[in-house]
Order: C-alpha cells, then structure tokens, then sequence
C-alpha cells in the first residue's frame, strides 16, 4: 500500500472505523504497525509540549519482521528470540501464534540501549 493509499485509508477509517473490515489483514497490520509509530510520536509530543520545536518525521518507513530475520539481524537462533520477545517494546503480537517486530522499533530500542553506554 503506498503512502497516498494509506493516507486514504486513515482518512476513511476515521471517518468511519467499521470500513477496517475491508483491507485485507496483511495491510491492516502494516497499518496497525505504522499507527502505533505515530501514536508514540504523538504521545511523546504531548508530553514533550510545543517548547522543542516540532518532531522530526521518521527517516525511515517502518516493516515489520518475522523471528528468522530478527535471529539473523542479531546473530542467535530463532528459540532465542521467542524466549526474549515478551521483553521488548518492539515486539508486535499478530495472532496467537505469529509475533512479528517492528523494525523501526528495533532501531529506536537498539540507539537508545547504545545511549545508555
């Protein structure tokens, strides 16, 4: 779905929520996924107030990524992260059996623990 498309489709839903029914489940996660994006944007704003200036938008447009690609990004088995899943913020439950991670969350939570020292 391209970012037009997606505007559309944000637009509509807020307009009327029960029009959810009709993207198929592969777009509704990707937008679900991006809507949590902004919602913390919009939450940090709020708490940050209007003194900072505006936020700068993300450099990057956020995907989602499935346990092996997650396992390979940081070296480790698949069991691993499953095991280490429930600990991170980035972690996006689809289903009951499907985890999916939020790269740009993955991004955000590996500058931030980087920061740290």
């Amino acid at each position: 779905m391209m970012l037009a498309q997606r505007a559309a489709v944000i637009e509509a839903l807020l307009a009327d929520a029960t029009r959810a029914s009709e993207l198929s489940p592969a777009d509704a996660a990707r937008l679900l996924v991006g809507l949590s994006s902004v919602q913390a944007a919009l939450a940090a704003r709020v708490v940050v107030g209007t003194q900072s200036g505006p936020t700068p938008a993300p450099s990057i447009e956020d995907r989602l990524l499935t346990p092996e690609q997650l396992a390979k990004h940081f070296g480790c088995s698949k069991a691993w992260v499953y095991r280490q899943a429930p600990r991170w913020p980035f972690t996006r439950k689809l289903s009951r059996r499907v985890l999916r991670f939020s790269e740009a969350g993955l991004l955000r939570y590996v500058g931030e623990r980087r920061a740290r020292g």
